[in-house]
């Protein structure tokens, strides 16, 4: 089918737009599998949080909302929406860590698997995925922050 039979067809150029769409939003060559193996223990995230000279930064990749009412502490909110996914458009301010950690609610978090992979593609030196997330964070007894910071921003206004 042709794209001049497409815009004559209105009906079926919009479920064709919405199925190219999400085909240009997978991940690359970046697989789950990958993921799994850039995986860190919760030993590892928390000596990120305990030793900050370590220049590691935890990525919250959950909502906004929900990470003002419950996150790892020191960890950033950054939605995949915020990173561009084009090789070699890094931030420069995410780019003077020398690890990202991203972490969602669980295993199965979608949106942390989709940051972890976007910043991967975008060209982050090395980027780790926290599987346990918050839950198991909370699940060891370990601290939380809520509520918004002074600076939202947190270790990216420097």
């Amino acid at each position: 089918m042709s794209i001049a039979t497409l815009a004559r067809a209105p009906a079926l150029a919009a479920p064709l737009l919405v199925l190219l769409a999400g085909l240009a939003g997978c991940q690359g060559d970046i697989s789950d599998a990958d993921i799994e193996r850039s995986a860190v223990a919760l030993r590892q995230v928390q000596d990120a949080v305990d030793k900050p000279g370590r220049n590691e930064l935890l990525v919250d990749a959950r909502s906004r909302k929900e990470w003002e009412a419950k996150r790892i502490p020191s960890a950033i909110n950054l939605a995949s929406t915020q990173v561009a996914g084009v090789k070699g458009q890094v931030d420069p301010r995410l780019d003077t860590f020398d690890r990202l950690i991203v972490y969602g609610d669980n295993p199965g978090s979608a949106p942390a698997r989709a940051l972890t992979k976007k910043l991967v593609l975008t060209g982050y030196r090395d980027v780790r995925f926290f599987p346990g997330g918050i839950l198991e964070w909370e699940g060891a007894g370990l601290p939380t922050r809520s509520n918004p910071p002074t600076d939202a921003t947190g270790p990216l206004s420097k």
